[in-house]
């Protein structure tokens, strides 16, 4: 997560992440405390579960989003940043609103006036010591990499690995989640190259192939359909449907207010409303603090395992970004004439930038004819950085996305100098994890 994506998001995806985080809230809670107040004595356990599972069902997820984006290759689409952009606004409300609840009821439950003061301010303490003793050294670190290396030395990698298990353990001794520390911790990552990346390429192997099915395994083991009973579950389903119902309408009505069109609009709420790993891993940290009864889990198990499945097949089946591109057949002949000439330039590497100029050079550009470069130098990400695109502006040296592309752009600023009047060139940076294979050459 990139978490500069909060503070530059419009007030679209400003509104749109409010709404998909308050809405589902509105709906669910009023139906979890009424319908606790009809339950009878014999069902008074699953009525003190109602409020904690409307609140967790109408949570979104950063990871999540960004997870099914990655998979139904939509990262780089319109709708794919909006929801990012969104998620992660969401994403941070329900963060402030889970760990405002926590603290507070620990406060009430150890009867201690000051426990709550002490509480806060051991949490801050630990985001300061983050942000202002590690963060400066994993800069330092970053300065100390070769510049296009996507390594960092060993010793440097152990740091970062020793303050994963010093933010564990202080948030720990706080009274937070093991993962609380840590994930603090993640935030101020410099994302990308070389440290995220780096981190990436050591841990993705063991975590992605060996951990992560083993934690779905040991998940799924803990499920038990006799546990079910017919009252449970109607009523976590219907809490569930509600929940996906105002993700739905938080983010699909302000789409469509903003003019953004219905299919859209309906993608996005969709994607919106998708629920995943961390759904499962809340599901289960509530089970194991006895927070809910394992038949209330394996419902909410079964009830995510529906929603992501929904979700993505309708996502992928009725969201066709390219549509929008497509043309009436037409030939070349007939739209060149006193008219620009547009040509769509993908450079991955220095040595596809020659061919592509002698191609330029075949096109003879003329002074009734011109032609219109955009430049697009596609760069590989890992699932370590949020995807950008970065439009570069004339003599823009001094970005910090510049140096990345900068001989590259040297080279066509060099052809669109020798050949004034007849070339423009826009040039632009594409930042994305590699999926299908791209539509646009190397050479």
């Amino acid at each position: 997560m990139d978490i500069n994506m909060v503070l530059k998001s419009g007030a679209k995806a400003l509104v749109i992440g409010f709404l998909a985080f308050a809405v589902p809230l509105i709906l669910t809670m009023p139906v979890a405390f009424i319908i606790k107040s009809y339950l009878t004595s014999s069902d008074k356990r699953l009525g003190d579960m109602l409020p904690y599972i409307a609140f967790t069902e109408s949570q979104i997820s950063f990871h999540v989003i960004f997870s099914l984006l990655a998979d139904l290759k939509l990262l780089n689409s319109e709708v794919g940043r909006l929801a990012m952009s969104s998620s992660m606004i969401s994403n941070v409300f329900c963060f402030c609103t889970l760990l405002l609840h926590m603290t507070l009821g620990e406060s009430f439950r150890a009867s201690a006036s000051n426990w709550s003061v002490l509480k806060v301010a051991s949490i801050l303490g630990m985001v300061m010591l983050v942000m202002y003793v590690m963060r400066p050294i994993m800069i330092w670190i970053v300065k100390q990499t070769p510049e296009g290396s996507n390594n960092v030395k060993e010793e440097h990698a152990l740091i970062i690995f020793l303050m994963v298990l010093a933010t564990s353990f202080f948030g720990q001794i706080v009274g937070q989640p093991v993962l609380f520390g840590p994930m603090i911790l993640g935030l101020a990552v410099p994302p990308g190259p070389p440290l995220g990346t780096s981190m990436q390429n050591k841990l993705d192997s063991i975590v992605s192939n060996i951990l992560l099915p083993l934690y779905f395994v040991g998940s799924a083991g803990r499920t038990d359909k006799l546990d079910i009973t017919a009252t449970g579950f109607k009523i976590v389903m219907l809490i569930a449907l509600l929940a996906f119902l105002g993700k739905f309408i938080g983010t699909i009505l302000p789409s469509m207010y903003c003019d953004m069109p219905f299919q859209d609009a309906l993608a996005l709420g969709l994607v919106m409303g998708s629920q995943g790993l961390v759904d499962l891993h809340l599901y289960r940290r509530a089970l194991f603090l006895d927070v809910i009864s394992n038949g209330v889990y394996t419902i909410m198990i079964y009830s995510a395992i529906v929603i992501a499945g929904i979700t993505s097949i309708m996502v992928k089946y009725t969201y066709k970004p390219s549509r929008r591109y497509m043309i009436s057949k037409s030939t070349l002949q007939q739209n060149i004439n006193n008219t620009e000439f547009r040509i769509l330039t993908c450079v991955h590497r220095e040595s596809n930038a020659p061919a592509i100029i002698e191609i330029l050079e075949a096109s003879n550009a003329t002074r009734k004819s011109l032609i219109g470069v955009y430049l697009l130098h596609l760069i590989e990400l890992q699932r370590v950085a949020t995807p950008l695109l970065i439009a570069h502006r004339k003599n823009d040296t001094y970005s910090i996305h510049y140096n990345r592309s900068r001989h590259i752009i040297n080279v066509f600023n060099l052809f669109e100098h020798q050949n004034q009047g007849l070339i423009s060139l826009m040039s632009f940076t594409a930042m994305s994890p590699y999926g299908r294979p791209s539509v646009c050459p190397e050479s």
